[in-house]
């Protein structure tokens, strides 16, 4: 601990790459660093060689992240926030910096480089942008993740595949915007033929009042088929056609529903609400 206290005391920016490799892979052999062999504390490597020794030495301590404890990533991000100093146009490094930061347990500063990457146009890889929006999500802003990747859709940075139209959909979702949520999300539906995703919408659209369209979403879904339950999309069909005033449509979607086990008893209370209102 006092060999390394020390080390941080002269800290390692702008000085030796063993300093740097030192504070990158801090308790490993005191000999060498990944097999890089090591340079006396008083031969500085300026420039250009400098910096390719700090980033060799990060490299390293990213592939050693399975079993180096979180703790010792601190000053090894500081090197690497050197590194992305000295060129700020360099993605590379940014994307290295990002996912230190992960390694080390410090998700917030993870996903704001991947943003500050994003609004700099350094983002220009479509998995990159997803995994940003993805960790938008999981850091609690859903919306402004839903901003970016609809945005990067625009730019062409993201094809509005299955995948990232069902990611906004649910970006807006998760924010609390369901209107939004269901352009994208039926989208995503139709390129992917999924029974699930249609009738999530016709469901989104009962939340809505909007029953027409719900009951033709639904019904897009069960004729899509591949449904974990059918039984509840005919349940759900069922009131959309009751709300739209289609009672003969809706009595025979309850019937339908009530022939699965999960849903025999809503259906069975629907049909004899029906009956009696009648």
């Amino acid at each position: 601990e006092q060999w390394n206290d020390g080390l941080l005391e002269k800290s390692v920016l702008g000085r030796t790459p063993v300093a740097a490799g030192v504070l990158v892979s801090a308790g490993l052999d005191r000999e060498s660093v990944g097999g890089l062999a090591v340079v006396s504390m008083g031969a500085a490597l300026p420039g250009v060689a400098h910096s390719h020794a700090l980033e060799k030495l990060v490299t390293h301590a990213l592939n050693a992240g399975s079993v180096v404890p979180p703790f010792r990533w601190n000053p090894a991000a500081e090197v690497l926030e050197t590194l992305v100093e000295r060129d700020m146009s360099n993605a590379s490094r940014w994307r290295q910096l990002s996912a230190m930061y992960a390694q080390g347990g410090r998700d917030p500063e993870s996903v704001a480089t991947l943003e500050l990457m994003y609004h700099n146009d350094l983002l220009d890889k479509e998995k990159d942008v997803l995994l940003l929006v993805r960790n938008l999500l999981a850091s609690g802003v859903p919306y402004k993740g839903a901003k970016i990747l609809e945005e990067a859709m625009q730019k062409k940075l993201v094809s509005p595949s299955f995948e990232s139209l069902e990611l906004l959909g649910n970006a807006y979702l998760t924010s609390g915007d369901t209107k939004d949520a269901i352009e994208p999300l039926t989208r995503a539906a139709r390129i992917a033929k999924s029974g699930r995703i249609y009738v999530q919408v016709g469901q989104l659209l009962v939340n809505l009042k909007r029953y027409r369209e719900a009951s033709k979403n639904i019904r897009a879904g069960l004729a899509t088929g591949n449904l974990k339950n059918v039984g509840q999309a005919q349940l759900l069909l069922g009131i959309a056609e009751y709300q739209a005033k289609d009672l003969v449509a809706a009595r025979r979607a309850f019937l339908a529903a009530r022939k699965h086990s999960g849903t025999k008893g809503a259906a069975s209370s629907w049909l004899n609400f029906m009956k009696k209102s009648s």
